[in-house]
């Protein structure tokens, strides 16, 4: 991921952020409804039933976070935005955290299949890791690259006049 400028908004960043997901999220949904329609193999339908639904809810999220930052943009104060930088960073390293528990849950349904439905249960196990595996490395490098914004400062006074 290219270095943000120090100049870039947290609102900018944001968007940017947001319409990656998005993004992330068609690919998913598309690739997964392909997948649906064409697989025959239990663990590609599994796979791609993940890849549906991870990223419809990915969709959701980026739509959603989109438009609250939005609403929080138009009523902002300069300082607000060293507030939303900060939230925007918080959320993002609890949202790796939770990616990590969602790596290990997927690694955890595809080892613990029973073998009547080893390839499907192996399918979603995967779909989960590999979606989370994503969301891992997507949130970790906008966690790291969030502009570090300083409070606004007032302009020196100038000086008495003789």
């Amino acid at each position: 991921m290219q270095q943000i400028p120090q100049t870039t908004t947290i609102w900018s960043f944001q968007r940017r952020l947001t319409n990656r997901l998005l993004l992330w999220a068609l690919l998913s949904v598309g690739l997964g409804a392909l997948g649906i329609w064409r697989g025959r193999a239990p663990l590609r339908r599994a796979l791609a039933w993940q890849a549906l639904g991870w990223g419809a809810i990915n969709g959701a999220i980026a739509l959603g976070g989109r438009r609250g930052a939005e609403r929080k943009q138009m009523h902002a104060l300069p300082a607000d935005e060293i507030a939303q930088a900060r939230s925007l960073r918080n959320l993002l390293w609890l949202n790796s955290g939770l990616d990590l528990l969602y790596i290990a849950g997927g690694v955890a349904l595809a080892r613990a299949a029973m073998p009547s439905q080893k390839e499907a249960r192996r399918g979603h196990g995967l779909g989960i890791v590999l979606q989370a595996t994503f969301l891992l490395l997507f949130d970790l490098a906008h966690a790291l690259a969030i502009p570090t914004l300083s409070a606004p400062t007032r302009p020196a006074a100038a000086p008495p006049l003789p």
